[in-house]
């Protein structure tokens, strides 16, 4: 077994450890890797996710908002210093507004009130609170979750007042403006089935879940190299 296979485990390893000096180290030996086959020491990290391809082995590694409390004190201080909650919500309203326009044009052009679209509308919103807010806090899901029914909602809202402005050559402002909430809530429950609430659903929870900052793990192993002189905290992962 050569260092670079060494290495290939050492880093999924609990008892991992960076020395400025020489690099990913043993924590228990601080020294690199000497077994050959096995290492009788070796623990595996949970916050790593791998795969293996069939014709090279590799980490695809990165940490999530629940692994984060595998890592040192002062990474985790450095992850949440850098949420941004204000820039991610407006960034995330500004994408249920575009999601909403969307919604209302493909049901305007296509005829069809799609609700298929929902699960769009909740991957962009989530990947935009994602790489604007940079949050690792529950209520960045949450905000996404609601800013997807808000838009999905706005969204079938504005392709109904258009559909009727089309078909009755009725004024936008008289439609919306005209005492019509009774006729648009008519046909809202109408349009509604349990395959739209199924998508609506789907839609939500894809807010939810890709509204949260997901770190590689090379960004994590830059930041320790960053901080390993200053704090031999950071030197033991293992918790």
């Amino acid at each position: 077994m050569n260092q670079n296979d060494q290495l290939y485990y050492c880093k999924q390893c609990l008892n991992r450890g960076f020395d400025p000096n020489q690099g990913v180290v043993c924590n228990l030996t601080n020294a690199k890797a000497t077994f050959e086959e096995d290492c009788e020491s070796f623990k595996v990290d949970p916050a790593i996710q791998r795969s293996n391809t069939v014709n090279d082995a590799h980490i695809q590694a990165e940490y999530s908002k629940d692994a984060i409390a595998y890592l040192p004190q002062a990474i985790k201080d450095k992850l949440y210093k850098e949420q941004n909650y204000k820039l991610g919500l407006i960034a995330g309203l500004t994408a249920a507004l575009i999601g909403a326009s969307v919604w209302a044009g493909i049901a305007v052009v296509s005829g069809y009130n799609l609700s298929i679209v929902a699960i769009g509308i909740g991957l962009f919103i989530g990947f935009t609170l994602r790489f604007t807010g940079k949050g690792i806090d529950e209520k960045f899901g949450f905000t996404g979750g609601a800013l997807t029914l808000f838009s999905i909602l706005l969204g079938d809202y504005l392709s109904i007042i258009f559909t009727i402005t089309n078909e009755f050559d009725i004024s936008l402002t008289d439609v919306i403006f005209g005492g019509n909430f009774g006729v648009i809530l008519d046909i809202f429950i109408e349009n509604l089935s349990l395959l739209s609430v199924i998508f609506w659903f789907l839609g939500i929870a894809e807010g939810y879940k890709f509204a949260f900052r997901v770190i590689p793990h090379y960004k994590i192993e830059e930041m320790m190299k960053e901080k390993a002189p200053k704090s031999e905290e950071l030197l033991d992962t293992d918790t």
